[in-house]
């Protein structure tokens, strides 16, 4: 648009009527303020003078105005407001029709509030930030210039002030409203009068606040491609949400007038669509891997596919089945049981494969109900695997043993704790379970005797897990960790000063039996000839 044409509208803006403005202010959060010596409240929803109700009012508790019947936030004007702290915000765009023509006018707010000692009536702050206008050839957007006053304080103190000036300007680039140089959600007020002007098919009421399609972005979009409002009136708002990606998947041909033209499929395949039975992107992945499959279909095995071909493939190689028998089972199982898809019957067939079962056999491909048959064979491994665990434990115990008497020497008290060995691998587990830590993770190497685990103890409490060290092989505290680590931020608790002083005296002790064992034996010495 022409900066001429478009400073010539700017001059036929159609000023905010109190009506709107109401609208605006209940945007905010609303307040009832009360002032009990002078016993009158200021209710800012119905802007009622009143007395204070006989009811028991508390300062920021929220009640019932007694005239509007609104719930509204007490507010004791006695308290020491100082007015530079913002109690409520909010932000909007306003839709304005003219007389004069069937433009679209938009002017964008924000507004703020404040509160003042012993005033019953709050202080609202309306700062217009943008406008736009939309005609039957094009758009523009206006903003104003900041300027920067500096307010003096002291004769040493002072700071700057933004202010706007009067003065509006076009603006080159066109994009959302931006409140305090940042980009956020609105509310639009007075969508009604949309009706009325050249945007009156556009649907934009219809559009949600979800990025990148704001309403007027999409307003501006629908200017440029009359023909989406014929897919937003089908129930296709996620179509043209995704062109806003601009992916070329998602293109849309504006050129057709036909919406399924529009979208590239048959009427059929569009009324699937728009009832939701189905989104365009699954229509196109599952004709891209079923060529020949029919609509019905389709529609009908996409939830138990849900996208996941690669088990698919990898079900009818093992089943030997073709897709339509293992899909047309699924759908069956599914109205039994709705966490039955594609991924849950291959988990299924890849125990079953675990356990050694017969992949020829239709019963075990395809059990009566798979969510049982799915359970039955997942404990059976749980049990495989737990017997195997066993065995495994009882082996490291085994070497554990072997250990046991030499890890004597490692133990030790003084004051009220002492430093005990594990007394098997389970122990070790549990004392994970208990303190919230990866000491269970140690367990394989502690039996094996590529390192050490010793539990610190109370002597009041021996059997109560408290902190838990790990010596290495050269007799070293590599790590002493009590509940969670000792992280207080993750809910642990830090070290106390006696653990850390009792660690300094345990490593003297450790270094004494390293020294132990270093000391070479004394050579008896021979007598002389």
């Amino acid at each position: 648009m022409k900066k001429e044409k478009a400073l010539e509208l700017l001059k036929r803006f159609p000023e905010i009527t109190p009506k709107i403005e109401k609208q605006m202010k209940n945007q905010l959060e609303q307040f009832l303020m009360y002032d009990t010596k002078r016993n009158q409240c200021f209710c800012t929803r119905c802007e009622a003078l009143m007395p204070i109700p006989e009811e028991p009012i508390q300062h920021r508790r929220g009640l019932i105005c007694p005239s509007c019947k609104e719930g509204v936030t007490a507010i004791d004007v006695r308290n020491r407001f100082t007015g530079g702290t913002v109690e409520s915000e909010a932000r909007c765009v306003v839709y304005l029709s003219s007389t004069e023509d069937e433009n679209l006018y938009i002017r964008c707010f924000e507004l703020k509030v404040y509160f003042m000692s012993k005033s019953l009536i709050p202080i609202y702050s309306i700062v217009e930030h943008q406008r736009y206008v939309f005609t039957e050839k094009g758009a523009v957007r206006y903003g104003r210039d900041a300027e920067w006053t500096y307010k003096i304080i002291t004769d040493t103190l002072g700071y700057y002030e933004k202010n706007w000036q009067d003065e509006w300007k076009a603006r080159t680039k066109f994009r959302e409203p931006v409140f305090n140089n940042m980009e956020k959600i609105y509310t639009c007020l007075n969508a009604q009068c949309v009706k009325d002007t050249c945007m009156r098919y556009s649907e934009v009421w219809k559009i949600p606040f979800d990025y990148p399609m704001y309403p007027i972005n999409y307003l501006r979009y629908y200017q440029k491609h009359p023909g989406v409002e014929r897919l937003i009136k089908s129930g296709l708002l996620e179509i043209v949400r995704d062109q806003f990606y601009r992916s070329p998947e998602f293109s849309i041909d504006y050129s057709q007038t036909e919406p399924h033209k529009m979208i590239g499929v048959t009427k059929d395949v569009f009324r699937a669509i728009s009832e939701q039975r189905i989104t365009r992107h699954d229509y196109r992945l599952m004709k891209e891997h079923f060529p020949e499959m029919t609509l019905e279909k389709i529609v009908r095995y996409n939830p138990v596919i849900k996208g996941d071909f690669h088990n698919v493939s990898k079900a009818k190689a093992v089943t030997k089945e073709s897709d339509n028998t293992i899909l047309k089972y699924l759908c069956k199982q599914k109205e039994g049981c709705s966490i039955v898809d594609i991924h849950f019957y291959f988990d299924y067939l890849d125990q079953c494969q675990q356990l050694g079962y017969s992949m020829e056999d239709r019963t075990v491909k395809f059990p009566r109900d798979l969510a049982t048959a799915h359970d039955r064979t997942l404990s059976a491994l749980r049990a495989i695997r737990e017997e195997k665990q066993r065995k495994e434990n009882e082996a490291a115990q085994k070497e554990l043993e072997k250990l046991t008497k030499d890890r004597e020497k490692l133990e030790f008290n003084a004051g009220g704790y002492i430093v005990r060995q594990p007394k098997s691998v389970n122990e070790i587990v549990d004392e994970g379970k208990t303190l919230g830590h990866c000491v269970a993770g140690y367990a394989q190497r502690h039996a094996q005797g590529a390192l050490t685990i010793m539990f610190l103890r109370k002597k009041s409490d021996p059997d109560e897990p408290y902190f838990t060290i790990e010596v290495s092989k050269d007799y070293k505290i590599v790590q002493c960790h009590g509940y969670k680590n000792d992280v207080t931020w993750n809910g642990g608790i830090a070290k106390p000063q006696e653990i850390i002083d009792f660690e300094k005296l345990y490593q003297a002790h450790l270094y004494k039996v390293r020294d132990a064992e270093k000391k070479p034996e004394r050579r008896k010495l021979k007598k002389g000839a």
